[in-house]
This record gives structure tokens, C-alpha cells and sequence, in this order.
């Protein structure tokens, strides 16, 4: 985006972006055009108060700045010291080819991997889940995470400027290493 920016800047009298911390980048590359802070967010329904059927949700994908591998190890990390069941949905985007990545083994942790979601059923996998589980090391304003939060769930979320803007409180681990974020997955699952 940056890059198209640059090449047709002498054409752009105003940028919107999504954050705070996009506004702050953008000034930085751009300091002589108008930046503002226009989010736009879909309509959301009213959360309803519905059975939980997953500890944790995680909206992601294989891309590279998202740490799908991080999380998966992570999961298994988790999954050795966990002695009792836990239940994971996880939402790839509708680009996810089904060989993208390789689900490990888990004894206490069941992973259902969902792909190809109309919006509400997402929105109904969010109520039926208790944290959801962000680990993208870079978004320009990173939807799950408001989508999570509208929905009342906890968040568990890796520590990058995305996360800065966010008013809720969110629980922050510190780097994209799966230990780190296992330990954090450990924790938040002995709240649920």
C-alpha cells in the first residue's frame, strides 16, 4: 500500500486510514497530505447470550505475518501440560487451501477448522466461543479483534501496534515465539 502511495501521491489530497497508529505511520511517509482517521467497521448484530461450545477461537490465516506455524506449535506446547479438554475453533480465510499447514497432534485440545464462513455464521462461532486468540504481528486495523470484543470475548493478542488503539482490556504476550504464547494459552484457558 505504501508503495502505490509513493508512486501516486502527487494525485492524493487526503488519506483515511483505519488507527491511530496507521494515522502515525502514514505521516511519517506522507507528511505533507491530510490523514484521517475514518474507520470502517461492519454492522455487527447485538451479541446474544448463547451456550459456549469453545474455550478459544482464532480468525486467521496462512499468511505470513499472521504466525499461523507460532500459534500451531504454541497449541501443542499448551496441549502437553493441559490434563483436562479444551475445544478450539479455528477460522481460516477463503483463500486457505487445506495443505496449507499441518494440524498437529493434541490429546486435550480438539481443533475444528472452519473456512469459507458467510459473516454470520463467524459471528456465531464468536458468541459460542469464551477467548479468542490473535497472534498477526502486523494489521492495519485488525477486524477479529473488534469483532471479538463486540462479541464479549476475552482476548489474547500479540503485543503490536494494532493493539495500541484497542480501549478494552485485552490480555498482551510479549513476542511471536510459541512458548511465550503457549504459556499465555495456559493461563487464559484456566480462566474459562
Amino acid at each position: 500500500e505504501r508503495f502505490i502511495l509513493k508512486v501516486f501521491s502527487g494525485f492524493v489530497d487526503e488519506i483515511w486510514v483505519q488507527s491511530e497508529w496507521m494515522v502515525e505511520l502514514c505521516r511519517n511517509h506522507f507528511p505533507s497530505l491530510v490523514i484521517k482517521k475514518k474507520p470502517f467497521v461492519p454492522r455487527m448484530p447485538p451479541p446474544k447470550e448463547v451456550t459456549k461450545t469453545f474455550d478459544l477461537i482464532s480468525v486467521t490465516s496462512p499468511a505470513a505475518h499472521k504466525n499461523l506455524p507460532t500459534l500451531l506449535v504454541a497449541l501443542q506446547l499448551a496441549d502437553a501440560k493441559l490434563t483436562e479438554s479444551k475445544k478450539m475453533v479455528l477460522v481460516l480465510d477463503s483463500q486457505a487451501k487445506p495443505d496449507a499447514f499441518q494440524m498437529p497432534t493434541l490429546r486435550h485440545i480438539s481443533v475444528e477448522v472452519r473456512t469459507l464462513l458467510s459473516r454470520a455464521d463467524l459471528y456465531s462461532l464468536y458468541e459460542r466461543s469464551r477467548t479468542s486468540v490473535i497472534t498477526s504481528s502486523f494489521e492495519s486495523f485488525c477486524l477479529p479483534l473488534y469483532e471479538s470484543l463486540h462479541f464479549r470475548l476475552k482476548v489474547l493478542a500479540l503485543k503490536a501496534p494494532y493493539t495500541r488503539d484497542v480501549s478494552e482490556s485485552i490480555e498482551l504476550y510479549k513476542e511471536n515465539d510459541p512458548h511465550i504464547l503457549a504459556a499465555a494459552l495456559i493461563a487464559a484457558l484456566k480462566k474459562t
